[in-house]
């Protein structure tokens, strides 16, 4: 019998104002997965209106993190991409250091894969510089 942990690549938990995340807790060290979305914002949805139509919902950094900090710390760790909650990026707020600490150690994770193109294989610059206009 497979487990979330061992298939799920894709989670999306828009609209979920709901939860605080112990619910991640089954994909800790999870090498599948790929993308997360836990901004508990709706596809196409302002998130500066959402703040006012809804409630930021109850996701705790201190529920959600560490399960993060486990999957982006296991040999080979496919994730690639994390939405994060508005409140976790408010400007206004002091800013969370467990939240900023996994953002850093994410980067890390994402500047250390080498990119190679998908049609020739060849290297390509993970600082976005390919990406130019310019060239």
């Amino acid at each position: 019998m497979y487990s979330a942990h061992d298939v799920l690549k894709k989670l999306k938990l828009c609209g979920c104002t709901n939860i605080e995340g112990h619910g991640l807790k089954p994909l800790q060290r999870s090498t599948v997965l790929e993308q997360l979305d836990i901004s508990l914002i709706g596809k196409h949805e302002n998130p500066n209106v959402h703040e006012i139509i809804r409630p930021q919902g109850e996701i705790s950094a201190e529920a959600v993190v560490p399960i993060l900090l486990s999957i982006i710390s296991a040999n080979g760790c496919a994730l690639k991409y994390i939405e994060f909650p508005q409140k976790w990026r408010a400007h206004s707020m002091p800013p969370l250091y467990p939240v900023m600490e996994l953002r850093r150690r994410f980067n890390i994770l994402l500047a250390s894969r080498v990119v190679h193109c998908s049609k020739c294989n060849i290297s390509m610059n993970v600082d976005g510089n390919w990406l130019s206009a310019d060239k």
